[in-house]
């Protein structure tokens, strides 16, 4: 093949190439720069990269609690958003699932002994902090739900009893017993000071029996709540002899 032979095939050959038609002649499939960015970052950012990272709530999104999105939502979710409860029912569900019976915190024997006693609650002006209302007892409850720590300090005064935060622990002792039990009790017209001289010096916060004489007595009137009793078996339990059952 002479030069200008040659040099007509080489010009055709350039040609072919240019206009896409040779398979063999580009340097893209070679590098790979075109196919390869394609096809390698774009499927690695969509691949879940970002959704994960922007739903660091998780739980918290979703339940009900009061920083939604901040944290796991494994306390929030049980225990409410702060607000006090409008009701004895629902006053009642936050408190059995704040100061749980099992526990030092406990308050009442179950969810339909709240509802009884709560109901015999003088209602109180809304956001009392303090004094034998039912207002009061809310407010004790909803800020017992925040926290652990919370609900050891305020349980005590969310509970039927007050222990000081929603009035004295004796004169809500007798205004429940007055209020279920009929025939005083043999406390007299004067059972505050009737209660309250019965010797306890482990009284504590919680209803429960076998922590002292004065918590046997409300743990027996949480029964009489709770069968409906108004005189006799828990109602004397509950009187200032203890009905041989509380020393």
């Amino acid at each position: 093949m002479n030069f200008s032979t040659r040099h007509v095939v080489l010009v055709s050959s350039l040609a072919l190439c240019g206009a896409g038609f040779w398979v063999g002649c580009g340097s893209d499939s070679a590098t790979g720069t075109g196919s390869g960015t394609d096809s390698g970052v774009s499927p690695d950012k969509d691949s879940g990269t970002s959704n994960p990272g922007t739903d660091s709530g998780g739980n918290g999104d979703v339940d009900s609690g009061s920083n939604p999105g901040t944290d796991a939502g494994t306390t929030d979710a049980a225990v409410g958003d702060g607000a006090p409860p409008a009701d004895c029912k629902s006053y009642c569900t936050l408190v059995q699932a704040t100061c749980v019976t099992a526990s030092a915190n406990g308050q009442y024997l179950d969810q339909l002994t709240c509802e009884a006693m709560c109901a015999k609650f003088p209602k109180g002006d809304a956001g009392a902090t303090a004094g034998n209302s039912f207002a009061c007892r809310a407010y004790h409850a909803s800020v017992a739900a925040m926290s652990g720590a919370n609900a050891t300090t305020h349980c005590p005064h969310a509970g039927p009893y007050g222990f000081g935060g929603c009035g004295p622990e004796t004169e809500n002792f007798c205004f429940m017993y007055n209020a279920q039990c009929t025939g005083g009790g043999n406390y007299g017209g004067n059972c505050p000071t009737m209660f309250g001289a019965i010797n306890d010096t482990t009284d504590g916060g919680s209803f429960l029996p076998g922590t002292g004489p004065r918590d046997c007595r409300e743990y027996h009137l949480e029964n009489a709540y709770a069968g409906n009793v108004t005189t006799g078996s828990h109602c004397d339990h509950a009187a200032k002899a203890g009905g041989g059952v509380c020393p």
